[in-house]
């Protein structure tokens, strides 16, 4: 992904920063190695030969070890060239034999695209299949498939669910909460936090991760209107530029106004279109790439799709929802009594781990899931908002090191204070 000349830039730095840092595994230094009093590190497991993915992760619930045969090689790594289809395969069994220990999710990607995340969804069911799980939970308008990463015991009596990608543009987020899922695998039985193994921790809670729910906006944003497999939406999307133009809404270049694209295929800014104070916010006049609230709450499958994962849940303790950008934790939505100190003490416990800014209350806030939550949830559910990085979006891939150190605790901080 990305350009090819920055990524083997990217490559060098990473494995300068690896030497400096005494790192044991590849990643950043104090956090895929040695993070000192932060988590204990024990040996990190040599991981499963995984294979490429197909298009989408096609398992769903697996209860027992597999294997992955040698040279196995995806029909997505077969470019249709003419090339030997042998020699390939030989070529990627060496690959994969000098890679056993990298890490699956590349953390050095500057575009992690909805591809990328299926086969990165697949290559941990196989590499951790008592582990984790994958649920499809909806699909889009251009017949994308919203998943939903599953671990933790389902005896667990607890639920923290962990929302990325509800923005095109903020397709970072969709690698973070993929790194840090990948991060909690691996330390399963081997690392742990105040003194207690991942694995004790996941046998009350059970984590949901919904890495990209708005997969047709990411793409939108990283491949522009030609990105959508469906002509009409695709059509509809260049008349939405020229509508903005038309209404004032943006002086963007086509090329550029794709690029910062938030809505889905719809021109619906899914931030806004939740059922929680819906009528109040401000509408744009048409669909768009950002700011269009939609027809009616939750009229979109993105929104109806987090918003039954929840409620399908016994005992949701906390959603957080990542976003991009600002470095600040959004959580005063006017909440009373002790529901509003329980969310403030989340909220400082998230900001003492980040360093993120505590955000004031902002009385403009309308239609976000947030919003949704405080107006659904009668108190029961804590929703946090937590904006990463500090560029504008789509941040640049510089700025992800920091992200994921400042980040990676989220998990473990959170069971451990619902315990």
């Amino acid at each position: 992904m990305g350009n090819f000349f920055g990524k083997a830039a990217l490559t060098v730095l990473s494995v300068i920063a690896v030497i400096s840092a005494g790192c044991t595994v590849y990643g950043y230094g104090g956090v895929w190695g040695n993070t000192g009093n932060i988590l204990e590190d024990e040996e990190v497991p040599q991981e499963t030969e995984a294979p490429a993915a197909e298009t989408e992760p096609v398992q769903k619930n697996i209860t027992a070890e597999q294997t992955t045969p040698a040279g196995y090689v995806s029909p997505l790594s077969v470019s249709g060239d003419g090339a030997d289809k042998s020699e390939k395969n030989e070529k990627q069994h060496s690959d994969n034999k000098k890679k056993k220990s990298e890490k699956i999710v590349d953390n050095t990607d500057p575009e992690y695209s909805y591809n990328d995340m299926c086969e990165d969804i697949d290559k941990l069911i196989v590499a951790y299949p008592k582990l984790v799980r994958a649920e499809v939970i909806g699909t889009t308008a251009d017949k994308r498939k919203i998943y939903d990463i599953i671990i933790g015991s389902d005896k667990a009596d607890k639920q923290i669910v962990i929302q990325a990608g509800c923005h095109g543009r903020e397709y970072m987020t969709c690698l973070l909460v993929m790194d840090m899922a990948e991060y909690y695998l691996q330390g399963y039985n081997r690392k742990s936090y105040n003194g207690k193994l991942f694995s004790d921790y996941f046998e009350d809670f059970q984590v949901h991760i919904v890495p990209m729910l708005n997969p047709d906006g990411v793409t939108i944003s990283q491949f522009g209107a030609k990105g959508l497999r469906n002509p009409q939406l695709r059509k509809n999307v260049a008349v939405m530029y020229k509508n903005a133009v038309t209404y004032g809404y943006t002086a963007y270049s086509e090329e550029l106004y794709y690029e910062r694209w938030k809505a889905n295929a719809h021109g619906v800014d899914i931030n806004r279109n939740f059922n929680g104070k819906w009528g109040i916010a401000e509408e744009l006049k048409c669909a768009s790439g950002w700011g269009y609230k939609g027809k009616s709450p939750e009229s979109e499958a993105e929104s109806k799709a987090i918003t039954k994962l929840i409620g399908s849940l016994s005992d949701p303790v906390t959603v957080i929802s990542y976003h991009a950008t600002g470095s600040l934790v959004w959580w005063d939505y006017a909440q009373q009594g002790n529901f509003r100190s329980r969310c403030y003490a989340e909220a400082k416990l998230i900001s003492d781990m980040t360093g993120y800014k505590l955000n004031p209350y902002d009385k403009t806030s309308c239609a976000g899931l947030c919003d949704r939550i405080i107006a659904k949830g009668g108190g029961k559910t804590v929703p946090i908002l937590i904006e990463i990085g500090k560029g504008e979006c789509p941040l640049d891939i510089s700025e992800y090191p920091e992200i994921f150190r400042k980040n990676y605790r989220l998990v473990p901080v959170l069971m451990d204070m619902y315990e």
